[in-house]
């Protein structure tokens, strides 16, 4: 039997004692990695102060409550902050984030030393943890999640950053192949390109009676159902769901469109559905807790994901899981989810295309037991399995001298 490798897992995405979901899909894969590594999580975050009174910066004060060492599911997790000024500070996030971090992962390592450092996300968190891995001497595994690879890449001031960190990696891990061919055409050897697909929580997310969670939820019976869940952003594309519900709504009146999730577009989004006069078919529910989550795709009769850029997106497993179909954009690893059986994808923006694939899902009868099986093989434990043996593979050779980057 093998020693564990140790590892040290630097994120600015995980769950706090202020907020559960924070990095939810982190927190399921390290939940399974513990079991086959030893795993120390330290999740830096921008500092903020204290004060009561700008409790309504919700999100920036909450920062400021997390303690700097505490646990999930029995690891530790450390959080330093890090000084940091939003949109402002932002081609210099790295630097910053590498000086708020640095002694805290300098002293864990001093005390028990760490066989590999592994980074999800590239930037800010990749291209700091290359810093850190030269000087430590220990070996870099990156991860590529979404925005790291989809649009940071084509930021100037984050480019040459995140280029010289992959470079100095000894692996790379990322969502989607669409991620790892993108790689590829930036130069990185392909080599060392691991695609790692998310997991789903089967145990959590099975076929459901659809009424019973309607029911459960409080939702009107007998309706159809199209179900969104993210945040409210511009590159989820939700102004073009709408306009695909209005078009909708032309042809039949027995559909509701629920959007659960928030984001600073809220309101953009509701004064949209109101002016172009589908705000009765259209409920804002909010945020909801994880763990109602699968009564909602239980309930819903299709999930509609039509963003412009995507990662893997656990939405889009989470239904296909709960044998509901998805309907959703040809972007990230979709593609390499959502087959014939399981959903209609089509290109980002186009708002025909949606209400064609919206109206055809709505109509079609659907195996949700064949829709299941498609991801059943997804699990976290697969998922940690394949990280394991990407780190542990790098833990045992010697380290490679780093280079492509210059330290801070």
């Amino acid at each position: 039997m093998r020693m564990k490798t140790r590892v040290l897992l630097l994120t600015n995405l995980f769950p706090t004692p202020q907020d559960s979901t924070r990095g939810i899909f982190v927190a399921q894969m390290v939940r399974r990695l513990k079991e086959r590594c030893d795993v120390t999580v330290v999740c830096p975050l921008p500092w903020f102060p204290r004060f009561r009174f700008l409790k309504v910066l919700r999100r920036w004060h909450s920062f400021s409550l997390v303690p700097k060492s505490y646990s999930v599911d029995g690891v530790s997790v450390y959080s330093p902050k890090y000084f940091m000024l939003p949109w402002v500070s932002e081609s210099l996030h790295a630097v910053l984030f590498f000086l708020g971090t640095w002694r805290t992962v300098a002293g864990l390592h001093r005390r028990r030393p760490f066989d590999v450092l592994n980074a999800q996300w590239l930037y800010p968190d990749g291209t700091a943890a290359a810093w850190m891995a030269r000087r430590l001497k220990v070996p870099l595994v990156l991860t590529a999640h979404g925005c790291d690879v989809n649009l940071f890449l084509d930021q100037r001031a984050k480019r040459s950053q995140i280029l010289g960190a992959l470079s100095g990696a000894a692996a790379v891990t990322v969502v989607s192949s669409a991620q790892r061919s993108r790689l590829i055409r930036e130069g990185v050897d392909g080599r060392k390109i691991h695609v790692i697909l998310n997991g789903v929580d089967t145990d959590l997310f099975f076929v459901r009676g659809k009424e019973e969670c309607a029911r459960l939820l409080a939702l009107p019976p007998g309706e159809k159902r199209i179900l969104f869940a993210g945040q409210l952003l511009e590159v989820k594309g939700i102004s073009t769901l709408l306009e695909a519900a209005r078009k909708l709504a032309e042809v039949r009146r027995d559909f509701t469109l629920y959007l659960v999730g928030e984001g600073f577009l809220e309101e953009k989004y509701r004064d949209l559905a109101a002016k172009i006069g589908v705000e009765e078919r259209v409920k804002f529910v909010g945020k909801r807790d994880y763990r109602e989550m699968p009564l909602w795709m239980g309930a819903c009769d299709v999930l509609c994901l039509p963003s412009l850029r995507e990662g893997c997106p656990g939405v889009v497993m989470e239904a296909l899981a709960a044998g509901r179909p998805v309907v959703g954009s040809r972007v990230g690893a979709v593609p390499d989810l959502v087959n014939s059986e399981g959903g209609i994808l089509v290109n980002p923006l186009d708002g025909d295309a949606l209400f064609e694939a919206l109206q055809s899902a709505l109509k079609r009868t659907w195996d949700a037991g064949e829709i299941r099986k498609s991801v059943f093989h997804l699990s976290w434990e697969r998922a940690a399995e394949n990280y394991d043996r990407v780190i542990s593979r790098v833990g045992e050779k010697p380290l490679q001298p780093a280079g492509g980057f210059d330290e801070p």
